[in-house]
């Protein structure tokens, strides 16, 4: 999933960086750019958390599980909005708490790993 991840938002980046530069306006692509970058990060977060899903399993597995749910929600709902004028904004926010929400899992997987 964090390949996947990792994959798609490098080429909605590219994208954006050299199709649709010359078609939209600054703000559109900014807002793109942002997805792209959260989605990159979070990939990279599951790739690493992913070598390490032995060790309290549950807790690794939930902070996955919120990160793809977010990028599914952020990112997602930034490319639908802007690319294909569907107004999803109303979902980003949930996005960026999934975010948030996968971060204290990790935290309290590192806690209960002692």
């Amino acid at each position: 999933m964090g390949a996947a991840a990792a994959l798609t938002a490098i080429l909605f980046d590219a994208y954006a960086e050299h199709i649709l530069r010359q078609r939209m306006a600054a703000e559109i692509l900014a807002h793109l750019e942002l997805a792209a970058h959260y989605q990159f990060m979070h990939a990279l977060a599951l790739v690493a958390v992913g070598t390490r899903r032995a060790v309290n399993g549950r807790w690794y597995t939930a902070a996955c599980g919120c990160w793809g749910t977010g990028m599914l929600l952020f990112g997602g709902g930034l490319y639908v909005s802007y690319l294909l004028a569907v107004n999803l904004r109303p979902i980003i926010p949930l996005g960026g708490v999934a975010y948030m929400a996968g971060w204290l899992c990790l935290m309290i997987a590192a806690w209960r790993a002692e």
